[in-house]
């Protein structure tokens, strides 16, 4: 089984020569590397070609994009380069174990799982490892259960570790909405939405190296304009569905979102112009749910049209009601069950 292993490299000469090193001592051999330079402007390049000099073995792709596109087009552009049976993901400044690549795979000898993903650990500039374990295990074969899994926080939104079924992504168009940040964030929910089976080890393959610099360890106006639009994006795509466990999802998503956008003092007109968008979404919801009387959902949905005096100085207030919202809709679930 041959795995497509998509390496998108920009201005990370800091870490790439470990990253790379690791990919090619996997003790798997059957696996291509898509190298996507996407218009690095520092030395990265010219490291990683030093190491493919001694490397003979390995099949290597490198294609070079004429302008910086962002991490989004640089795996769309990989996705489409692939020729394996399986995608990987690995971001060009972190580090995967010697078994890494075998370990996912063995999982799919009898059993062609949409997705199978291992466990990672954090790597800290200190050099300090922090474990991340997923408690689930094992296999999960249907839509509902995966879903089910992923709304309750049982597998990371990262697109890195995880083989991906490339006849599934490519069915399924599951490719990354370019231009945003956190682009991980709405491509997993949208990998959630579609797959049916899915296998997950509880074992380390992955180590993130957390970079102080990095996009995920600030938090600026750009974040906040990119977790916005993920959600507007989700939204748009989960009114199919009118599933409420996704709707408690996204309105979990807001509420932290817009609690970091206030403690990280982000322009208060931006925060509300996004919510005047969210709010055309929820609308047709409320008149669905009063016809049928279903008035835990009708709270649920004007808990989205708060006004902003109220979120402000009460930011404390929102993991409460947030909390509430997903008790009383279990509740009412399991009552309906009953």
């Amino acid at each position: 089984m041959k795995i497509s292993v998509i390496f998108p490299v920009y201005n990370v000469e800091k870490f790439v020569y470990k990253s790379f090193l690791s990919l090619i001592n996997q003790d798997y051999n059957d696996y291509e590397i898509i190298i996507i330079n996407d218009a690095t402007q520092d030395n990265s390049l010219n490291i990683i070609n030093e190491i493919i000099k001694t490397t003979r073995h390995l099949n290597i792709v490198l294609f070079e994009q004429a302008v910086n596109k962002g991490l989004s087009a640089a795996r769309n552009k990989g996705i489409e380069l692939s020729s394996g049976d399986y995608i990987f993901f690995m971001d060009s400044d972190d580090i995967i174990t010697k078994d890494c690549l075998s370990t996912l795979a063995e999982e799919i000898d009898n059993n062609r799982f949409d997705i199978v993903l291992g466990e990672h650990s954090i790597l800290l500039e200190n050099k300090s490892l922090v474990h991340k374990p997923l408690s689930a295990n094992g296999a999960f074969i249907g839509n509902e259960i995966i879903l089910s899994k992923y709304l309750n926080n049982y597998w990371p939104l990262v697109a890195w570790n995880k083989l991906l079924n490339r006849n599934f992504i490519l069915d399924n168009k599951l490719f990354f909405k370019d231009g945003i940040l956190h682009e991980d964030v709405l491509w997993t929910f949208m990998l959630a939405l579609k797959a049916d089976s899915m296998y997950i080890i509880n074992k380390s393959t992955y180590y993130y190296v957390k970079r102080d610099n990095s996009i995920t360890s600030s938090y600026n106006k750009k974040n906040f304009e990119g977790e916005m639009l993920g959600i507007l994006e989700m939204l748009d795509i989960s009114i199919q569905y009118e599933n409420i466990e996704i709707y408690s999802y996204i309105l979990d998503s807001y509420f932290v979102d817009i609690k970091k956008a206030l403690l990280n003092n982000i322009d208060k007109i931006l925060i509300i112009n996004y919510r005047k968008e969210i709010k055309p979404f929820y609308l047709p919801l409320i008149l669905k749910y009063l016809l049928n009387k279903d008035i835990t959902r009708v709270c649920f949905v004007l808990s989205l049209l708060l006004p902003y005096w109220l979120l402000s100085p009460y930011m404390h207030l929102l993991n409460i009601a947030s909390l509430l919202f997903k008790t009383n809709f279990m509740l009412n679930k399991n009552c309906k069950a009953i």
